[in-house]
């Protein structure tokens, strides 16, 4: 399960005429929508989410149920802010700003949100910045020797908790904020400042079946064929790093698979239940499959008319993207058990 929040910039201008439009047009203020509008301006932003499962938490989230309103500062400035702000970061300073809110209480105070400038350089300067670990998912290793660096540039700052909402900007959006920083900067009555606003939504994971499993019809008999995937990768921002090799070209294959199987008319003379699973959290300690099998063992609702007994065959479909290409001419299969 995770937290999936979404940005609003809101000016508040108390002091100054109630008809400044973000877009520099004027616009009249006749309606409810108009002053909206006027006020609201709804930014192209990308979040770092909040994780959660039974042993605990990462991830960034609002630090309670409300609204989190702030007004809006550069990290240079940070030091000088009496209040907690929403502090406009570049990549060269996140690391900086992620660590020190974890080791100094009194400056995570001052923090309220973070918005990551992308900047006309960051791809080139993300290829020596990765948030993973050294050695993602090291207790998961099948080994006990897990001091290996599969991932030298691995900060791990992405397996921390932070309670504040973390975004990254589009190119447009970084624009409108830094405008607004820098009136920020020059207005000197503090009644009169841009703030952002954040809210929150969630997400899970999904299953289905073919034939269809109907929860209030007899207990079936089949034994179940379990195809998983996963539909998020690990990254700090996840929606803009979608994983298009691992792991949705994994998502794309089984769905391609599943949508071929559903053309097949008699569905019901299949000798076996095939239960197709899509995962969130995986790369993130297995959070949805671990989820998945507690619910299966509660007999929750949401896992209603499966029987873990019944489970026959469990085929995960992994990276396929690159199967294929660039030299490579080979798929893998692993079996266990």
């Amino acid at each position: 399960m995770e937290s999936h929040p979404h940005l609003l910039f809101l000016l508040i201008c108390f002091a100054a005429p109630f008809h400044l439009a973000l877009s520099g047009e004027m616009e009249p203020l006749d309606s409810v929508p108009a002053l909206g509008r006027t006020l609201y301006k709804v930014i192209d932003a990308f979040p770092c989410v909040r994780l959660l499962n039974l042993s605990g938490e990462i991830g960034c989230a609002n630090p309670g149920r409300g609204k989190v309103i702030a007004p809006l500062v550069r990290f240079a400035n940070v030091n000088a802010t009496t209040k907690p702000s929403t502090i406009l970061v570049t990549l060269d300073n996140l690391q900086d700003l992620l660590e020190r809110a974890a080791n100094d209480k009194n400056f995570a105070e001052k923090i309220s949100g973070v918005l990551l400038e992308p900047g006309s350089d960051t791809r080139d300067k993300l290829k020596g910045f990765s948030p993973a670990e050294k050695f993602p998912l090291a207790k998961f290793a099948p080994y006990q020797n897990t001091s290996h660096e599969w991932n030298p540039d691995g900060s791990g700052i992405m397996w921390n908790a932070y309670d504040f909402p973390v975004f990254l900007l589009s190119s447009n959006s970084t624009s409108i904020l830094l405008e607004a920083v820098l009136k920020n900067e020059k207005r000197k009555q503090p009644h009169n400042i841009d703030v952002a606003e954040f809210n929150s939504v969630m997400q899970d994971s999904v299953w289905s079946s073919l034939p269809p499993i109907s929860a209030s019809s007899s207990e079936s008999s089949k034994t179940i064929i379990l195809a998983v995937t996963s539909m998020d990768s690990a990254s700090f921002f996840r929606d803009k790093s979608f994983g298009a090799d691992s792991p949705i070209s994994g998502l794309v294959a089984m769905l391609a698979a599943a949508d071929a199987l559903s053309h097949i008319d008699d569905s019901q003379s299949f000798k076996k239940q095939l239960v197709f699973l899509i995962f969130t959290g995986e790369a993130w300690g297995y959070i949805g499959s671990r989820r998945f099998l507690h619910e299966l063992d509660l007999q929750s609702d949401s896992t209603r008319g499966l029987n873990f007994s019944l489970i026959d065959v469990v085929l995960e479909i992994g990276s396929v993207g690159k199967g294929y290409g660039n030299g490579v001419n080979t798929f893998y299969a692993h079996a266990a058990g």
